[in-house]
């Protein structure tokens, strides 16, 4: 399979965007009275992180398949998919969309508030506020709509692999960009690089950059980077890049056999 496959699908991304743009404007523009708007945002909200989170889910379960059929490892992820929302995974669906839904609701009542403090900084600067206003707020709706879609539908995508992930043992992974321009410097460097579940590399950190903290391929604000799950040694050429305790070198296949404790079936492969 491709090793795109693994990536969160933009089509995903995009009813997100269109989902969480809607609800916000429905809110701010008035068409939703003050006694309603918080039971909409709790309905609305609910609905919209649900769609993003489930379509990542299925999307995610065909990647899973389709790696199954080239594994050696099959019977164990087709079990996995058919009992997994029973289990760990389920679990991570259900955070994700609370966790989604707390976010997309606090955003009219955030936005509102950027927008009053920037309208008064004009005025003060004697600008006159009449247009300035509902452009800032169409601007502001816009922007934070985009970023929160980009953002939480890669962590998303990345949460539920690490779920599917560890639910099968797997703790290795590869680190996937996009390979284009838009790539930041410290996740170009973190291109191809096998990473564990257990270590989380700090990209910036390795580059001589200020530390953004630990986290997985995915899992920082306008990321799309993706992990691609190890799922057999000869997935990958040998010797080949690993993060290991706060750097990155080159490892050979028996090496890497030592330090990742693989099982004895994945050796083979």
């Amino acid at each position: 399979m491709n090793q795109k496959d693994w990536q969160p699908k933009k089509k995903v991304e995009e009813q997100y965007y269109s989902d969480i743009r809607q609800i916000i404007e429905q809110v701010i523009k008035g068409n939703v009275n003050v006694i309603n708007a918080q039971e909409f945002l709790r309905k609305y909200a609910w609905q919209a992180a649900q769609r993003m989170v489930v379509g990542l889910l299925y999307d995610g379960a065909n990647s899973w398949r389709a790696a199954a059929r080239e594994s050696m490892q099959g019977r164990r992820i087709y079990e996995a998919l058919r009992s997994e929302l029973q289990g760990p995974v389920g679990v991570r669906v259900r955070q994700l969309v609370q966790q989604n839904a707390r976010l997309i609701s606090s955003l009219p009542l955030e936005i509102a508030e950027k927008v009053a403090q920037q309208v008064a900084e004009s005025q003060q600067a004697g600008e006159r506020a009449e247009n300035f206003s509902s452009k800032l707020m169409a601007h502001l709706t816009r922007s934070r709509a985009r970023l929160i879609a980009r953002t939480e539908t890669s962590k998303a995508s990345t949460a539920l692999t690490q779920a599917r992930s560890e639910e099968l043992g797997l703790q290795w992974w590869i680190w996937q960009t996009s390979q284009d321009q838009r790539v930041r410097l410290a996740h170009r460097k973190m291109q191809g690089v096998l990473c564990s579940w257990n270590d989380l590399p700090a990209p910036e950190q390795l580059v001589g950059e200020k530390s953004a903290g630990h986290y997985a391929a995915g899992n920082i604000y306008n990321c799309r980077c993706y992990p691609e799950p190890l799922l057999y040694l000869d997935q990958i050429k040998w010797p080949h890049r690993c993060y290991r305790a706060g750097s990155v070198r080159y490892v050979t296949r028996s090496e890497f056999f030592r330090i990742a404790r693989i099982p004895i079936h994945q050796e083979a492969a």
